[in-house]
């Protein structure tokens, strides 16, 4: 059996103000972010990553924009530095949206980037699925472990 950690990355210390606006999402302002503070929680997450591969936890991440629950702002590039810092848990991202995105393409050399930062896959990690949100859980697993 696998066992998994999340983390939304989110940057806690803006949840109050955001409260009282009525929102955590897309109305909180910049000005809510002190850079030193997300840099040392972003290390933070970073150590909690460490330790998840460390003891034996996979790793899941996703993406979420223009609010502080969550500080990842691209699945693909988390990934990346996450890979780099660990040795043995899988990695997976929730979801990696393709509406925000310009060009599909792109997302998908991003994530056929991460064999390079994988050691060729060698964990496992790699499993993208191009498919729209409604693949019933049945297909996915198909497809998953093909």
């Amino acid at each position: 059996m696998r066992s998994w950690y999340f983390s939304e990355m989110a940057y806690h210390p803006a949840w109050d103000e955001g409260l009282k606006r009525g929102s955590l999402r897309v109305i909180l302002a910049n000005e809510n972010v002190d850079p030193q503070t997300a840099h040392k929680l972003l290390n933070r997450y970073l150590d909690e990553f460490a330790l998840c591969d460390e003891v034996g936890l996979d790793i899941m991440v996703n993406e979420h924009h223009s609010t502080a629950t969550c500080m990842t702002v691209s699945a693909p590039m988390a990934l990346a530095v996450i890979a780099r810092e660990t040795k043995h848990a899988r990695l997976l991202t929730l979801g990696n949206p393709i509406a925000n995105r310009p060009d599909p393409v792109r997302v998908a050399e991003e994530m056929a980037y991460h064999p390079a930062w994988d050691e060729g896959l060698k964990r496992g990690s790699l499993r993208v699925i191009l498919a729209n949100e409604n693949v019933d859980p049945q297909t996915a697993h198909k497809l998953l472990n093909r």
